[in-house]
């Protein structure tokens, strides 16, 4: 069973240089969509930003996972930063958002490891359908533990906070950019592959 996880995730889609450029991609979605795909007025969290967070993490291999964490916190740190400029909120709200998305994405990724094992969700139609439970449940589970945050802290109120509708953009922006992340993710790592494969051979 190891043996056949470990080769399911060795596609190199969990290298470093996959990683940095797909924490870019995530920077730059971010930034451009920001304010105009967010929850709710006040939110800094726009849409794709949950699903290719959750990407990433899942791609990474638990020795990159730490990687992955870092360079997606720091994607969305730039990403919203503009945004999170002219936000009342300012440098606390900006923190708190970057924060709520990777540890969000970080659960999900636990959980559906729990649950599938370490294969990649693309492998089979079981890991999937394990993917879609760990995304629904894992930002159903995140959103209860914001929602109590929010509200000892009085920050709901001033970001017009909505639980609902911010696990609705989290479970349907995971559910929706997942694969397809993991499989752009995949093609352009196997691309790389062959050229170096070429390369050697030259």
């Amino acid at each position: 069973m190891a043996d056949r996880e470990d080769q399911t995730l060795d596609n190199g889609t969990s290298s470093q240089s996959t990683l940095v450029v797909g924490a870019m991609v995530l920077g730059v979605v971010t930034q451009l969509t920001t304010p105009g795909m967010t929850q709710f007025a006040g939110s800094l969290i726009p849409w794709p930003a949950y699903g290719l967070t959750v990407a990433l993490l899942i791609a990474s291999s638990p020795r990159h996972r730490h990687f992955a964490s870092v360079a997606c916190a720091l994607a969305l740190l730039i990403g919203l930063a503009p945004a999170a400029a002219l936000s009342a909120g300012g440098p606390a709200h900006l923190l708190g958002a970057v924060a709520l998305v990777v540890a969000q994405g970080l659960f999900v990724t636990w959980l559906y490891e729990r649950l599938a094992g370490r294969v990649s969700p693309l492998s089979g139609t079981t890991p999937y359908a394990w993917m879609l439970v760990a995304v629904g449940g894992g930002s159903l589970l995140l959103t209860a533990v914001t929602g109590v945050t929010m509200r000892f802290s009085g920050a709901g109120a001033a970001t017009g906070y909505s639980g609902l509708a911010l696990w609705i953009a989290a479970s349907s922006s995971g559910a929706a950019l997942v694969g397809l992340s993991l499989a752009l993710l995949q093609a352009g790592a196997h691309d790389r592959t062959q050229r170096r494969a070429h390369v050697a051979e030259l």
